[in-house]
C-alpha cells in the first residue's frame, strides 16, 4: 500500500538469452487515476505472443486493449482496442492480418466526438501484392464538415479499381471526386472532380484515357477565381507516341490563352499554333 496511489503489483519472468519465454503481468489500484492491469507473454522460436491491457480512469475514462502475434515474418497478427471518455469520448479499433508476406488483412475503426465529430472507417485486403482490396470511410464534423470515401481494387499493380470521394465544408467548401481504372499497364481510366470554395473559388475537371501505352485520351478543366480569376482548358490526344494532339487553353486575369494542333508523334511532327494575347 502506498500513501499516494494505493495498491500496486507486478510479476516478471524470463527464460533464455534469445528472449525465449517471457512473462509480464501488472496491477494497479488508485494509480493513474484508478484501477489498471497489464499482461504480456511470449514464447519463441519463432514467435507467439499475447498482450492485454485494461484501465478505468486513465486518460479521462475506461480503456481496454488486446493483442495477438504469431510470427515467422509477420504471419497472423491481431489488435483490438476500445476507449470511452479519452480523446474526446468513445473510440474503437480492430486490426487483423494473416499470411505470407501480408496476404489477407482487415482494419476497422470508429470514433465519436474525436476530431470534431463522428467518424467510421473500414479496410480489407487479400493478397500480399495488394491483389483485391477495399477501403471505406465516413466523417461528420471532422476537417470542418461532412465527408465520405470509398475505394476498391482487384489485382496487384492496380489492375481494375475505383475510388470515390465527397466532402462538404473541408478545404473551404464542397468537394467531390471519382476515379476508375481497368487494365494492364493502366489501360482505360476515368477521373472526374468538382470543387466549390477551395483554391479561391469554383473548379471542375475530367480526365479520360483508353489504351495500350496510353493511346487515346482527353483532359478538360474549368476554374473561376483561382490563379487570378477565370480559366478553361481542353486537351486531346490519340496514340501513345503523342501522334495527333489538340490543345485549347484560356485565362482571364493572367491575360493568356492558346490554341494548338499537332500531327505525328516523336520526331515526325507538323505543328500549328496561335497565341492569343491581351
Amino acid at each position: 500500500m502506498g500513501r499516494k496511489q494505493g495498491m500496486n503489483g507486478y510479476i516478471n519472468g524470463s527464460i533464455g538469452d534469445g528472449k525465449g519465454i517471457i512473462l509480464d503481468t501488472g496491477g494497479e489500484l488508485g494509480g493513474k487515476h484508478g484501477v489498471g492491469f497489464n499482461t504480456d507473454g511470449h514464447v519463441t522460436f519463432n514467435s507467439i505472443g499475447t498482450h492485454a491491457s485494461a484501465h478505468l480512469g486513465d486518460q479521462y475514462g475506461i480503456n481496454v486493449h488486446g493483442g495477438a502475434d504469431l510470427n515467422t515474418n509477420q504471419g497472423l497478427q491481431f489488435n483490438t482496442g476500445g476507449q470511452v471518455g479519452g480523446k474526446h469520448v468513445l473510440n474503437a479499433q480492430a486490426d487483423g492480418h494473416l499470411g505470407l508476406s501480408q496476404g489477407g488483412g482487415f482494419s476497422t475503426e470508429a470514433q465519436l466526438g474525436g476530431k470534431y465529430g463522428l467518424g467510421a472507417q473500414a479496410n480489407g485486403q487479400i493478397g500480399g501484392g495488394q491483389g483485391a482490396g477495399f477501403n471505406t470511410g465516413a466523417q461528420l464534423g471532422g476537417e470542418y464538415g461532412l465527408g465520405a470515401h470509398a475505394k476498391a481494387q482487384i489485382g496487384g499493380g492496380q489492375e481494375t479499381g475505383f475510388s470515390t470521394l465527397a466532402q462538404l465544408g473541408g478545404e473551404h467548401g464542397l468537394n467531390a471526386h471519382a476515379n476508375s481504372h481497368l487494365g494492364i499497364s493502366q489501360g482505360a481510366g476515368l477521373n472526374t472532380g468538382a470543387q466549390l470554395g477551395g483554391e479561391s473559388g469554383l473548379g471542375a475537371h475530367a480526365n479520360v484515357h483508353l489504351g495500350i501505352s496510353q493511346g487515346a485520351g482527353f483532359n478538360t478543366g474549368a476554374k473561376l477565381g483561382g490563379d487570378n480569376g477565370i480559366g478553361a482548358h481542353a486537351k486531346g490526344q490519340l496514340g501513345g507516341g503523342q501522334g495527333v494532339d489538340l490543345g485549347i487553353g484560356g485565362h482571364v486575369g493572367g491575360h493568356n490563352g492558346q490554341l494548338g494542333i499537332k500531327f505525328g508523334g516523336k520526331d515526325k511532327e507538323l505543328k500549328e499554333s496561335k497565341d492569343i494575347k491581351e
